[in-house]
């Protein structure tokens, strides 16, 4: 059989199952090149995820100081909140997918952003 083995590949779609603990797993379970693809792109998008919605509720919290329409303006941020939420869905689903079939593809709209914050694609 050519590619990687059935273990690998679990532990590449585990990276997704579980998000924060999972990629750290699959980094420490092994060094190969497949594990960690995955670990570091669901890391990313994890990361990502928690970090939007960290930005909204402090420019939320900020914009509340504004007299008669900060209030407004926080609220209208939050539509923001859950089209990265659907957009982190996508990716974990996606990235699950091509880490069962052991395939070295970036997931949907964060695989630039991993080329960005690491310099390649893995």
């Amino acid at each position: 059989m050519n590619g990687p083995s059935g273990a690998v590949r679990g532990w590449s779609a585990a990276a997704w199952l579980v998000p924060v603990v999972g990629p750290v797993l699959a980094l420490l379970a092994g060094g190969h090149p497949l594990s960690r693809h995955h670990a570091l792109q669901s890391l990313v998008v994890s990361t990502t995820a928690v970090a939007v919605f960290l930005a909204w509720a402090a420019l939320g919290w900020i914009l509340t100081w504004i007299p008669i329409v900060g209030a407004t303006m926080g609220a209208m941020l939050f539509a923001g909140v859950p089209m990265v939420l659907a957009a982190t869905l996508v990716a974990h689903i996606s990235g699950l997918v091509y880490a069962w079939q052991g395939r070295f593809t970036l997931v949907p709209l964060y695989g630039g952003l991993l080329r960005v914050v690491l310099g390649s694609a893995d």
